[in-house]
């Protein structure tokens, strides 16, 4: 069902998947002559042949090595060196699915994510300005935009290597699954790495030394990060309260 007003631009897609199955390289565009043309059938058969001729022999090195290879157990994040997009968990791969029904194990019992708030809460107001004091003082304002990129690099790396405390915390404390909160931690550094390529040939910049950010319940990694990363500056971030 399409809004008139929106007509064209069925069209145009419908338009688009035409092409597509009419396309040479589609087996669709020999679909309802492959049974009466046979350089057609010819075609499709080489190219069938031709997919199994990496199989050609005996033996296991005759069979083409995986291509989904990723193991959250036993990666070792490094710094990036440009920009690429985080690729979230497969969960195809075994050793993915066991890595999460451990995440999943720990999630009903689990106190990280209230832990790490009652160790870093600042209740007193002469103690918060102390700290305050001491981010003003401590030089970030004056760091070119190289030095605040590597310091952005060096958080995304973090972040991955705490993907599955991340995870575990936005089950206990929101009720997310895995699969909605993965994609928000390859967001969150993906943001990172993404701003960490835009200041890299500046010498100064004008953003201010600290700034508050607090995170919606529903987007708890991504929107933070997305908030504070562009400003290149030191982040304060308070947790979002229950809902």
């Amino acid at each position: 069902m399409v809004h008139p007003d929106e007509f064209d631009v069925a069209i145009a897609y419908l338009l688009r998947r035409l092409e597509e199955g009419a396309s040479r390289d589609n087996f669709m565009s020999a679909v309802f002559e492959l049974h009466g043309d046979s350089s057609l059938f010819e075609r499709e058969r080489s190219r069938f042949v031709a997919s199994l001729s990496a199989l050609d022999g005996e033996g296991p090195e005759f069979v083409p090595a995986a291509n989904r290879v990723q193991d959250r157990r036993a990666e070792q994040p490094t710094v990036a060196d440009g920009f690429d997009n985080t690729p979230d968990t497969d969960p195809s791969v075994l050793g993915n699915r066991a890595w999460a029904r451990e995440i999943i194990g720990r999630v009903a019992t689990s106190t990280l994510g209230a832990d790490l708030v009652d160790a870093h809460t600042v209740t007193d107001a002469a103690v918060l300005e102390t700290i305050l004091g001491a981010v003003a003082g401590s030089g970030w304002g004056a760091r070119t935009g190289a030095e605040r990129a590597a310091v952005l690099r060096r958080a995304a790396v973090e972040l991955e290597r705490r993907r599955a405390d991340l995870l575990e915390v936005m089950a206990a404390e929101c009720g997310k699954t895995l699969d909605q909160g993965d994609p928000e931690v390859s967001e969150a550094i993906d943001f990172a790495n993404y701003y960490a390529t835009w200041p890299k040939n500046s010498t100064k910049l004008t953003a201010p030394n600290t700034s508050p950010s607090s995170s919606p319940w529903s987007h708890l990694r991504g929107t933070s990060r997305s908030r504070s990363r562009p400003a290149l500056r030191s982040v304060r971030s308070r947790p979002a309260r229950a809902s």
